[in-house]
């Protein structure tokens, strides 16, 4: 989501700033509305504290996303020699640079080019919210028509990724071009799956005129709350603000956590369900403060006597552990049956854990990815001494796994009665 660097029209058809969409935006939009009204504050400048970053994981996942998309597409260029367009992002993100991609995408569908990847789509229909797209693979099928193909590191199909795969499909349509009424997905497993275009575009054209009617919404009220102008980036409009509850705050995003933090809120408890949160807060409990320091379960709150126990604990001890930030964390043992049952001690327990990456992957000899990767094998014994085995691909994981099997063996030989602890 962006604004163009020179607006589609100043008419009076478009009297603000043109907001480019994209299928992104309709995954956010669909995952967290109070997201997708951060990012937009952002765009317009009604909000300036820079966007939370990605955390670790989510940047590997996008890199190995990339790596993954660009193995498909070695693969499309060996099976078409010759006959893959590719396109490059555009260097700019105004009016007249996407309308020439656009074009040159539609001149390599109409001249029945095998594969166009990385096509691009500048749908300015609406004039203030125009929508731009980069099609992975658009791949033409033996009867003429082109089918819309996607790459995703996911092993199982999302319902947002066949929503962006259905806003491609309708570009396809308005500019004309014969489309597959099927849609494909290829998954990190390299496992292909489809799905029917009338199966996904009802969910696809609801969510989309939602996210539409959330973005209309709040720039009209942060505008009019603004100063005269203030649709216009950079001058003062009115932010979201977190407790807007005619749009959904997922409450567990980089979005939303800090701002759910700033102000106690009930899904800061963990455990916390938001059908639960719906409930407290009708029952007149509003933070985790009020859930921690009440007593009593309110006579028309619709909990069981357990659930309100369960979240009024976990509120109390995380209260305790925000106020006494430099103690140990504060526990309670709500079932001591379990530690007592567990066996008499032994000089060749061990306690065990390992560390694993689900992310990394090798090729095979079938050109085909075997994920995951279990990194590090480690282990305290009874005398608290810590021992460590380290794999750095797949071959020294096995031999990782069979030399840790050896210390085990080696230990029941001299201690029958030991046990292996892992959490």
């Amino acid at each position: 989501m962006y604004l163009l660097d020179n607006p589609v029209s100043a008419s009076a058809s478009a009297p603000e700033p043109a907001l480019v969409t994209s299928a992104s935006d309709l995954t956010l939009a669909s995952d967290c509305e109070f997201a997708l009204l951060r990012v937009l504050d952002y765009r317009l400048g009604w909000n300036t504290e820079p966007l939370p970053p990605d955390d670790a994981m989510l940047e590997r996942a996008a890199e190995l996303g990339g790596v993954h998309e660009k193995r498909m597409l070695e693969k499309f260029r060996t099976e078409n020699p010759g006959g893959v367009v590719e396109f490059e992002q555009p260097p700019r993100r105004d009016a007249e640079t996407l309308r020439e991609y656009a074009a040159r995408t539609r001149e390599a569908l109409e001249a029945k080019t095998p594969v166009v990847y990385q096509g691009v789509f500048f749908d300015e229909s609406d004039p203030a919210l125009p929508f731009v797209g980069y099609a992975d693979f658009l791949v033409l099928q033996p009867d003429g028509r082109y089918r819309v193909v996607d790459t995703k590191l996911a092993r199982r199909v999302k319902v947002t990724a066949l929503m962006q795969l259905a806003a491609y499909y309708e570009q396809l349509e308005k500019l004309g071009i014969p489309v597959d009424e099927t849609v494909e997905l290829i998954l990190g497993n390299d496992q292909s799956e489809t799905a029917l275009i009338q199966d996904v575009r009802p969910v696809f054209k609801l969510r989309r005129a939602r996210m539409h009617e959330v973005i209309a919404e709040h720039r009209a009220e942060g505008a009019a709350a603004g100063t005269p102008g203030s649709q216009a980036a950079g001058t003062a409009g009115k932010p979201i603000t977190w407790g807007d509850d005619r749009y959904f705050a997922c409450g567990h995003c980089k979005y939303c956590e800090g701002p759910a933090a700033e102000a106690d809120d009930l899904v800061t408890v963990a455990g916390m369900r938001m059908v639960q949160r719906s409930k407290l807060l009708a029952a007149g409990i509003t933070t985790l403060t009020e859930l921690a320091t009440t007593a009593e379960k309110p006579e028309d709150l619709k909990f069981t006597a357990s659930a309100w126990q369960k979240l009024h604990e976990q509120a109390a001890l995380q209260l305790k552990a925000r106020e006494n930030p430099d103690s140990e964390p504060p526990f309670e043992v709500i079932n001591p049956l379990p530690i007592v049952g567990l066996p008499q001690p032994s000089p060749g327990d061990m306690f065990f854990d390992f560390e694993g990456d689900p992310m990394y992957s090798e090729v095979q000899a079938d050109g085909s990815p075997r994920w995951g990767l279990d990194y590090l094998f480690g282990w305290v014994d009874a005398r608290g001494k810590f021992d460590k085995l380290w794999a750095h691909d797949q071959a020294s994981e096995a031999e990782a796994l069979l030399r840790f099997l050896e210390v085990v063996a080696e230990k029941r030989q001299r201690h029958p009665e030991m046990h292996i602890y892992h959490y």
